[in-house]
């Protein structure tokens, strides 16, 4: 049983946004065989202090979100900015 789903995706690594997306969304396809309803926890890492105030990584998040829950609007999401500093 899984009470959680932690997902990393790397803010700084734009090259690989849309790959991480369909990553996600295939291993949520696999949760929603196993009748997973609790929240998905995505986290935007190496969202580091200096880029806090960065409207484009911001705009990154933002469009990074957009595209997780319109391919996924059945799913429960909460995100978080993180940073291992």
């Amino acid at each position: 049983e899984t009470n959680y789903i932690y997902y990393l995706i790397d803010i700084q690594d734009e090259i690989k946004f849309e790959e991480s997306v369909k990553y996600l969304h295939d291993l949520l396809n696999i949760y929603r065989d196993l009748d997973y309803s609790n929240e998905v926890i995505i986290c935007f890492n190496k969202y580091d202090p200096k880029f806090k105030y960065s409207e484009d990584f911001f705009d990154r998040a933002e469009m990074i979100k957009n595209l997780i829950l319109s391919q996924n609007k059945d799913m429960k999401f909460k995100f978080f900015d993180t940073s291992y500093y």
